[in-house]
């Protein structure tokens, strides 16, 4: 159901006949998955993740008072 939700795409259904399919099976052993993807030519290590880069604005440049100064404001 979330495969419908977020690509709007009904998952389960063979495009060929418009036949539904079913799962047969999960597969949840990492050194399994991996030897399949390698078989079929696909990448089976996640990809390389790198650090994110800071704020454009460093929290040190940024100059606001913590309380406000109300000394000379007149009342509304």
């Amino acid at each position: 159901m979330l495969l419908v939700n977020i690509f709007k795409i009904e998952s389960l259904v063979y495009l060929g006949c418009s036949g539904e399919m079913k799962i047969m099976s999960f597969l949840t052993e990492t050194e399994t998955v991996g030897r399949i993807l390698q078989h079929i030519g696909e990448p089976h290590h996640a990809p390389t993740t790198y650090p994110t880069r800071d704020s454009p604005i460093n929290d040190t440049e940024i100059n606001q008072p913590l309380e406000w100064d109300v000394t000379g404001v007149e009342p509304l």
